[in-house]
């Protein structure tokens, strides 16, 4: 079974279901999606809002904690154990130093910006715009916490071939 192709969706759908109760400040959205919120009538949601909509949906506060700071406790799926990581963009122990394409390949491809394979993240490889953007944004928008999470140490760890060859690393 791959692990990646199992967890890092659920991972994903846990961080949406359970992490985005809180408001966001549209202010700073960059532009609009054109999905309606419940209720709405079509009122289009900001990219923000629809970001957060999609993690909520993905479930990723489940396992990368309500405030998306990470989870130093860890979480055990299939025998493999991990610690989800800070998701906030905090330069120091988050996403802040990554690209936005870095942390697309992370959703969708379940490697790190250093091409290491994050083997219990779930991987939302169908994941395709305006949805990924609007994750990346919203993930832009969360406050910096800086929080250091423990590394996950995968079973036969490995340096994904594409990513290095796209020049990831």
């Amino acid at each position: 079974m791959n692990l990646r192709a199992f967890f890092f969706p659920a991972a994903i759908a846990a961080l949406v279901l359970v992490g985005c109760s809180g408001s966001s400040d549209s202010s700073s959205d960059a532009g609009a999606s054109t999905d309606a919120g419940p209720g709405d009538a079509g009122a289009p949601l900001s990219v923000t809002d629809a970001g957060a909509a999609a993690v909520q949906a993905h479930g990723c506060a489940n396992c990368h904690t309500g405030d998306f700071s990470g989870n130093p406790t860890g979480v055990t799926e299939a025998g493999v154990s991990g610690f989800p990581a800070n998701l906030t963009p905090d330069v120091a122990t988050g996403l802040g130093s990554w690209t936005d394409a870095e942390i697309r390949r992370a959703i969708t491809g379940g490697v790190n910006k250093d091409c290491q394979t994050l083997c219990v993240m779930p991987l939302f490889g169908s994941m395709v715009d305006p949805e990924l953007g609007n994750v990346v944004a919203f993930l832009r928008g969360l406050p910096p916490v800086s929080k250091q999470i423990p590394a996950t140490v995968c079973p036969n760890e490995s340096t994904d071939p594409i990513c290095v060859a796209d020049g990831g690393i």
